[in-house]
C-alpha cells in the first residue's frame, strides 16, 4: 500500500498544476487500486463513490467483470454463505 502512496505522490508532483482536487486524487488511487487488489478498490470506490445501496455495489462489480473479462461465477471462493443467527453476522467456509 505505501508503494501506491508513493507512486500517486510522485505522479502528483510531476504535474504542473500547483492545486490538485480531490477528485484528481480520488481517481488516481482508483486507478492504482484496481491494479493491485479488486477488493480493495470496490471498497475504496463504495466510500469515494458514495454508494447507496447494493445496486451500486452490483453495477460497479459487473463494470469490473466486464472491463477484466472475468467471470466470477466460475471461480471458486471459500465463504459460500453468509449467515445471521442472533443477529451477528457469520461467514460459513465451504469443505472443498
Amino acid at each position: 500500500m505505501e508503494a501506491i502512496v508513493e507512486e500517486i505522490e510522485a505522479q502528483l508532483q510531476q504535474c504542473a498544476k500547483r492545486e490538485v482536487t480531490s477528485s484528481e486524487i480520488g481517481q488516481l488511487v482508483l486507478k492504482y487500486l484496481r491494479q493491485e487488489s479488486e477488493v480493495a478498490y470496490i471498497r475504496f470506490a463504495s466510500v469515494y463513490g458514495r454508494f447507496q445501496g447494493i445496486t451500486d455495489f452490483v453495477e460497479t462489480l459487473n463494470q469490473l467483470q466486464r472491463e477484466t473479462g472475468r467471470n466470477w461465477d466460475s471461480q471458486p471462493t471459500e465463504a459460500t454463505h453468509i449467515s445471521q443467527p442472533n443477529n451477528s453476522a457469520s461467514v460459513v467456509a465451504s469443505s472443498q
